[in-house]
């Protein structure tokens, strides 16, 4: 089955749908909105897949993403302040020397750089691949009925069928 976490829509303007829209007037996210979603993502997906700290992910599909530092609108100092202060820095290195096992520990940084472009890749632990696509959607494969589990969806993001 495919599944999909989503967003919130924003109701007063055009929606967001990356860390580079942080600060941009016409998007109206700031940072603490972004960090909070990021995280409700990080959070309900580590839940929905069961992850413990010591099971192995395997990377696979790794595709390089231009460097967000190097893209991003210097002149908007929220972003770049925001971006320098939470990175997965040492994660990222692994990633691009090479580096394709990890641990649940690593889960979190992982993520991380998905949603915010930094690479793409999938993540595949036990019967799950997860990968995020275009307009911040965090997708998860499995053969297991997510909606069975007894999970708390936050009322910030929903989780569907695709």
């Amino acid at each position: 089955m495919r599944y999909r976490l989503t967003k919130y829509i924003n109701p007063k303007g055009y929606e967001w749908d990356e860390f580079l829209d942080i600060g941009k007037k016409e998007y109206f996210v700031t940072a603490e909105q972004y960090f909070y979603i990021e995280n409700l993502y990080i959070q309900t997906a580590s839940t929905l897949i069961d992850l413990k700290e010591t099971e192995r992910l395997k990377i696979t599909d790794f595709e390089e993403c231009p460097k967000v530092f190097e893209i991003m609108d210097i002149s908007n100092p929220v972003l770049k302040e925001t971006y320098c202060c939470d990175y997965a820095g040492d994660i990222y290195n692994f990633l691009y020397s090479g580096k394709r096992n990890f641990t649940g520990a690593d889960f979190s940084d992982l993520l991380k750089i998905l949603l915010r472009h930094e690479a793409w890749f999938r993540i595949s632990v036990n019967d799950y691949i997860i990968d995020v696509g275009y307009e911040y959607y965090l997708h998860i494969y499995t053969s297991k009925n997510l909606f069975v589990k007894q999970v708390v969806i936050p009322k910030e993001i929903s989780l569907e069928l695709f």
